[in-house]
């Protein structure tokens, strides 16, 4: 039993399964997404859900979560439902939201006949498989974190910091140990004092590591900026470069590897004291405009409780030698 064309080399993994509840097809990306499935195997193995609904939802396949959707359909007279699963990184979903619609259209298209544009067309899903599954080892690699991050987040959850504070220490620190990087520090200082619910050593590490990565795929200059927000306070990187996503992902450049680790290791901080953050670019093919931005939570007194000696700029200058030339304390 086969697939329709159409769906045949489809981006989404779909499954057929008949009315007695028994897989009986699969597309490409399936076949290699999920190779424990077989053909002719009950799915209720695998899954707990309802083919016998057409549905948009969420639910377990194979001991993962999926967005999925199924339908109704026929394959040689036989009747089917067709199970769509949402392959997606990092918990996101990739499904359009009018999936039905979508369906339709794809189903009434004209199946490819020219078996060079077939052999194409499955090329470009193992590279999308492919892809995923390296995108995927950033997730494994980043749970590494959580349980000790969670504990260090409960620790440490009475302590602030006076973020202009943070950034100037880091200011210093650039001018007086990357004096032949171009990197300047732009701080708010018009304002009340932008105080987070961090300490000292996870903020540093957020900047420094976040700043690592802007250097090492830098082309010219790296712009650091802390801006007051009213409801937040923005944190932003700026920098050109010629190195796409995919290649952070991608590279056997081990200094763009690192780089992405780095960045890797900032975001994981940020979500665990719930800062929001973003990576955008813009600009043609050879070079980009980049913008690596946090929105920290912050709190608006006049006054806060802090330690009376100086720990900022021990605590930067350490994490700086350490991240960007790898000296050890």
């Amino acid at each position: 039993m086969v697939l329709k064309q159409s769906f045949a080399n489809y981006t989404s993994p779909i499954i057929a399964v008949d009315r007695e509840g028994f897989v009986v097809a699969k597309n490409y990306i399936a076949e290699i997404s999920f190779e424990v499935i077989h053909v002719g195997a009950l799915a209720s193995k695998y899954t707990d859900i309802d083919f016998t609904k057409e549905t948009l939802s969420k639910g377990q396949f194979c001991g993962k979560e999926y967005t999925y959707f199924t339908l109704f359909d026929s394959i040689d007279d036989t009747e089917v439902t067709l199970l769509f699963l949402s392959l997606a990184t990092f918990g996101e979903d990739l499904l359009p939201f009018n999936v039905l619609e979508l369906y339709r259209e794809k189903v009434n298209a004209l199946d490819a006949t020219d078996e060079a544009d077939k052999n194409h067309e499955r090329k470009y899903i193992r590279s999308v498989h492919n892809n995923l599954v390296k995108a995927n080892y950033f997730q494994a690699f980043s749970k590494i974190f959580d349980a000790k991050l969670e504990k260090r987040k409960i620790k440490i959850e009475n302590e602030r910091v006076v973020l202009s504070k943070i950034c100037y220490a880091i200011k210093t620190a650039v001018e007086s140990y990357l004096e032949n990087i171009d990197i300047t520090v732009d701080i708010d200082y018009d304002t009340t004092p932008l105080i987070a619910s961090i300490c000292e050593t996870d903020i540093s590490c957020i900047i420094l590591n976040s700043l690592s990565f802007c250097v090492i795929n830098s082309l010219d200059s790296v712009k650091i900026s802390l801006i007051d927000k009213n409801d937040y306070a923005e944190l932003s990187f700026c920098f050109n470069s010629n190195i796409s996503f995919d290649r952070w992902l991608d590279s056997t450049d081990n200094s763009v590897l690192n780089s992405s680790l780095s960045l890797l290791i900032a975001f994981e901080l940020a979500e665990v004291y719930g800062f929001k953050y973003s990576l955008t670019r813009s600009g043609d093919k050879k070079t980009s405009n980049n913008a690596l931005v946090y929105k920290i939570p912050i709190e608006r007194i006049n006054f806060a409780s802090f330690a009376s000696k100086d720990t900022i700029t021990n605590t930067v200058e350490k994490f700086l030698l350490s991240i960007f030339y790898d000296v050890k304390y």
